[in-house]
């Protein structure tokens, strides 16, 4: 608690000026999330949780691959990369890929997970999509 509240008679913390809304008993405490933000937050975590077992999935080979999707500036690249390095595997970052340059990378490293960003580029080449399929063995999960 800090030095400068004090409990009122009503059990409600107080900061000096008497007002029971700005006193916290931590400072460093966040405020409570609504119901509404709580579901919201737990939504969320479920979704990392998913994103990091697919991801986890395909670095174990249990998964060929994953297609992970969803609004942009949600988590989903950040959650598969830091997967990926706590895991330590070995893996291929690309943004914006073509067919070409997306074989010969899979060439040099065929052990790889390979963690393509923004491919909608990428699927709306027909050599990429029949790579992909190949190299998948037609699995995606």
């Amino acid at each position: 608690m800090n030095s400068e509240s004090t409990h009122a008679g009503n059990g409600r913390l107080m900061n000096p000026a008497g007002r029971a809304d700005l006193a916290r008993p931590d400072d460093d405490a966040p405020p409570p999330l609504s119901p509404a933000d709580a579901a919201a937050l737990a939504s969320f975590h479920a979704r990392q949780r998913a994103i990091r077992d697919l991801t986890l999935g395909c670095a174990g080979g249990h998964h060929a691959g994953a297609y992970v999707y969803g609004p942009p500036g949600t988590g989903k690249t950040h959650t598969v990369l830091r997967t990926l390095r706590e895991a330590q595997a070995h893996w291929q970052y690309h943004q914006r890929i073509t067919a070409k340059p997306l074989y010969l990378e899979m060439e040099k490293h065929p052990d790889a997970v390979f963690v393509i960003d923004d491919c909608e580029q990428l699927f709306a080449e027909k050599a990429a999509v029949t790579l992909l399929r190949s190299a998948l063995g037609g699995e995606v999960v």
